[in-house]
């Protein structure tokens, strides 16, 4: 699943079909630094035509494996019309966005040159797995064809419970898939018990990953949480402890924090370190074999545009309405309308509207960021060796502003790194936005200045 694109206009889902919407992928804070909603709207197309020439241009040297990210639209609940006249209009929808998806794949690849080897692919947005077969097997189609997957390569898809059975996961695994997230936002017994049939199904079906994202208003429940970690899905996330910093004109506090910190400390959650889980941080939980509960433990783990990772995705091209993307020094985000992003590609136009060409302050600060939020430490001897800035010196004033956090034992300050506490893992967005000089500009950040020699 994913910075949270921004609410996508669409057209409604016809009654008769899923009676609720899935729960959304939880936001991947900071996967992106500075963060989508700072992301300029001044932004066009021009700047992500020149990262991708720039990176065909380097891959004659390399050639750097991608990360492929399709965001797909919601089917709404209409309140007129049959199911069947509903039915046929999202089929028409569906087809006429496949043919928008078509012609923007076709003007990418017109950029990107022939490196175009993908080590992960995800199909995201709440109706990924509720395209049509045949819709969903044109989309993989025109993925394979203009993309070469690698043999390894991770190829997830994110799925509304209620819209899938066993026969549909088959043709997933058909069509390649080897990773599920079954969005769950309804814990009836009924619906936990066609979880758990769909588990055993993709199981069989030999899928190499299978998560469970519970709804914001079902995750604090200690009987919920055991009941769906006796499911023992390879990871869960829970999308109420999935907080984004405020969009304030204060630095983050500590009390905003503690709030979290102690909300993983509950009763609610421990069910889920008896059930075999360990907290990788941000609302993700990974039973203690998997891969990204490994990375945790050594230090390797990476925040992608799809949450924690235990690989680190290089560039990631972002494709669909309001997806968002990364290539080079190029953030940027589609348009966040259906009728934008049509509107766009009827022009033979990319349908870039939103983005940020990345400074070297940016990426110091990224660096930071990314080292508190996935390692829970930042080793000032790490920032001089790469950037060639004392952290000491240069982040006095953000250094100071940790105080608070410290008090409440979630940041311990060393004389050469910052560490994040057990207890503090969980508000790692909040003590890593005292380094967001977006979010902090009112204060006067200190500029990062050049070490002295």
């Amino acid at each position: 699943m994913t910075d949270t694109p921004a609410a996508i206009a669409v057209e409604p889902r016809p009654p008769g079909e899923a009676g609720h919407r899935p729960a959304r992928r939880a936001a991947a804070r900071y996967a992106t630094y500075p963060t989508a909603e700072h992301f300029s709207a001044r932004f066009g197309a021009a700047p992500l035509i020149a990262a991708l020439s720039a990176r065909r241009v380097a891959s004659q040297t390399v050639c750097t494996p991608l990360a492929v990210h399709v965001q797909l639209p919601f089917h709404d609940p209409l309140h007129h019309g049959t199911y069947a006249e509903a039915s046929a209009r999202h089929r028409e929808r569906d087809s006429s966005y496949l043919d928008a998806l078509e012609r923007e794949v076709t003007l990418v690849v017109e950029q990107i040159g022939p490196c175009r080897a993908v080590s992960r692919l995800h199909l995201g947005g709440d109706s990924a797995g509720g395209l049509g077969d045949a819709h969903l097997a044109r989309l993989m189609g025109l993925l394979r064809r203009n993309f070469h997957l690698e043999p390894d390569a991770e190829v997830a898809i994110d799925v509304d419970p209620a819209t899938v059975d066993a026969a549909r996961l088959a043709h997933l695994r058909e069509l390649g898939f080897d990773h599920v997230v079954l969005a769950v936002a309804d814990v009836a017994r009924e619906e936990l018990d066609h979880v758990g049939d769909l588990m055993s199904a993709a199981r069989g079906l030999a899928f190499a990953c299978i998560d469970i994202e519970l709804g914001d208003d079902i995750a604090s429940s200690s009987r919920t949480l055991a009941d769906v970690a006796a499911l023992q899905p390879d990871r869960i996330v829970l999308a109420a402890c999935d907080r984004r910093p405020a969009r304030t004109n204060r630095a983050p506090v500590a009390d905003d924090a503690t709030g979290q910190a102690a909300l993983f400390g509950s009763e609610a959650l421990s069910c889920l370190v008896d059930a075999g889980y360990e907290a990788v941080g941000m609302g993700q939980f990974a039973l203690r074999a998997d891969a990204l509960a490994a990375a945790r433990r050594e230090g390797g783990l990476h925040m992608t545009l799809q949450g924690y990772r235990a690989q680190p995705d290089h560039d990631v091209l972002g494709l669909g309405v309001a997806a968002i993307g990364r290539i080079g020094d190029c953030l940027y985000q589609n348009a966040r309308t259906l009728a934008a992003y049509h509107g766009a590609l009827e022009h033979d136009r990319l349908p870039v509207t939103h983005g940020h060409v990345v400074d070297a302050e940016d990426e110091l600060r990224r660096d930071v960021i990314q080292a508190l939020m996935s390692r829970g430490q930042v080793a000032f001897a790490d920032i001089l060796a790469r950037h060639g800035v004392d952290m000491r010196s240069s982040f006095a004033t953000e250094i100071a502003r940790l105080a608070p956090f410290v008090v409440r034992g979630l940041v311990e300050l060393h004389g050469d790194r910052i560490v994040v506490t057990p207890g503090g893992r969980h508000a790692a967005d909040e003590i890593a936005a005292v380094f967001d000089r977006y979010l902090n500009e009112h204060a006067g950040p200190a500029r990062p200045g050049r070490a002295v020699q």
